[in-house]
């Protein structure tokens, strides 16, 4: 390979293998993106990305991040369904019209358009339900301790009927899911961090409540799971944010033959 610097056609491998190594990330972890926080995740996705500076580093971001739109189109309008689309009239490429038409000479450009295109779209054929804005709001601020009257009371509904459509969306308690979203959020901080500061940044007082937490959730011990190699540890990851079991609403069935 030429000197990097020698010809516009040059590919810098350390550009390369980071756009790779990211584009990977974030097609591997679409699954565990809510479909609330989609746009700012895709956004906060491209924007760090080293910029290409030939002509073909600009066509091999562009071909990357058209297969990454494809792929988290795609996964995140299931895990909108839990899984199962049905006769939702949404599809995900539709959307991608707007890649195409963006300038070939900036690539993340087009990945923003189209991030934005596909966003306001998939709102507008999925209106947010009041268990997806609780739960939307639980992850951005999982250190608080949310009750169930509190959250009621916000988005004005009796806490029977917030407990029954956040389970039937969700498939778990309220309680249950901010405890998932306080682990999960742990999980990026246990491995580097005292135990103490990590329990008291993720919402709990003290490190009893958090390793009872943190068991219960994960099957592991913070301290097991720091031992765990990257691969291992990268895997409890991802299995915390899998699809829950799919919970069919009636739109959603189609009828059987």
């Amino acid at each position: 390979m030429r000197n990097e610097h020698g010809s516009r056609s040059a590919i810098r491998r350390h550009w390369l293998d980071a756009v790779v190594a990211a584009s990977q990330h974030l097609a591997g972890h679409a699954h565990t993106i809510e479909p609330e926080d989609a746009h700012e995740m895709l956004a906060n996705f491209v924007q760090p990305l080293p910029a290409p500076v030939s002509v073909v580093e600009r066509l091999i971001m562009r071909a990357l991040l058209l297969d990454v739109a494809w792929r988290c189109g795609r996964t995140i309008h299931a895990r909108a369904h839990r899984g199962y689309p049905g006769r939702c009239p949404f599809i995900p490429t539709t959307c991608l019209d707007r890649f195409w038409r963006a300038p070939v000479h900036d690539p993340e450009k087009a990945f923003l358009v189209w991030a934005e295109g596909f966003s306001e779209e998939f709102k507008r054929l999925h209106p947010a339900t009041t268990a997806s804005r609780v739960g939307q709001l639980i992850r951005r601020n999982y250190e608080h301790q949310w009750s169930l009257a509190t959250l009621a009371q916000r988005f004005h509904v009796t806490r029977s009927q917030l407990r029954r459509s956040f389970e039937r969306e969700f498939g778990v308690s309220v309680r249950a899911y901010q405890q998932t979203v306080r682990v999960k959020a742990a999980l990026e901080r246990v491995r580097t961090e005292k135990m103490d500061a990590t329990a008291l940044g993720v919402g709990y007082k003290g490190k009893k409540n958090f390793y009872r937490a943190f068991k219960q959730v994960t099957g592991l011990t913070p301290t097991a799971f720091r031992r765990l190699s990257e691969e291992r540890a990268l895997h409890v990851v991802q299995t915390l944010g899998a699809i829950p079991p799919q919970r069919h609403s009636a739109a959603d069935r189609s009828p059987r033959r």
